[in-house]
């Protein structure tokens, strides 16, 4: 008697349920859930990173902020890792969406 009645409960929860129309959550972008961050790069490295984003070389950036290959090379590899990235696309998607990289 008692498992019948707990039967009884579960089946008109279920019912209950059913005939509830669904909620539908709103769609949150993922930039949009992000907590508002303060640019985690360094003047130089965001210039870099803008060079960058127009689809410079290294050998062109070193050139136009007159460093070397290798300080450009660095640059990047620490910008990679503050936007914890592994390639200039990622670098360029994370930074944008991070409001980093100005509109183009």
């Amino acid at each position: 008697d008692r498992r019948q009645r707990q039967m009884c409960i579960e089946t008109g929860v279920l019912v209950d349920a059913l005939r509830r129309k669904p909620t539908v959550k709103p769609v949150v972008s993922v930039a949009a859930s992000r907590p508002a961050v303060a640019n985690p790069l360094s003047p130089r490295e965001t210039e870099v990173l803008n060079l960058l984003a127009r689809g410079m070389s290294f050998a062109e950036i070193s050139s136009v902020l007159n460093i070397s290959c290798h300080t450009v090379t660095a640059h990047i590899k620490k910008i990679y890792r503050k936007l914890q990235v592994h390639s200039r696309g990622e670098a360029v998607y994370e930074a944008a969406q991070l409001g980093i990289l100005p509109s183009m």
